[in-house]
């Protein structure tokens, strides 16, 4: 049985569990059932709070993003000193070789995303 939780700690906690399945497995791996079994919950108990596994993935996927930009603001900043565009570079490829699992199964997630847009609508544009 799942450990009760209010509604937002219960966001938090799918959000992060789906997360961390992302990053270990890819997101062919993760579906509705797989969560749920993770973190302890029903199907229906899950889309209680995200309707849908794409609702969910947009949260997951704006976290990540967010994150993304927290670590690169941090990276630019080190030190204190202004940062050239080489020394950034090569200082987020040092970063990402340390976590290419867990960005390759986001490059990953996009890709499906990008190519589930293409196919409905012919077209990579984003709605805007």
């Amino acid at each position: 049985m799942a450990e009760r939780l209010d509604a937002a700690e219960r966001r938090a906690q799918i959000v992060a569990v789906t997360r961390a399945m992302i990053a270990e497995e890819g997101p062919r791996g993760v579906g509705l059932r797989a969560v749920a079994r993770r973190v302890g919950m029903s199907a229906p108990g899950v889309k209680h709070h995200f309707p849908s596994m794409t609702d969910l993935y947009r949260v997951v996927i704006d976290e990540y993003n967010a994150d993304q930009d927290e670590i690169v603001a941090q990276i630019a900043t080190a030190g204190g000193e202004e940062i050239t565009l080489l020394g950034l570079a090569d200082a987020l490829a040092i970063y990402y070789s340390s976590h290419s699992l867990e960005s390759r199964g986001f490059d990953l997630l996009e890709l499906d995303a990008l190519a589930q847009t293409i196919r409905r609508t012919g077209s990579i544009r984003r709605n805007q």
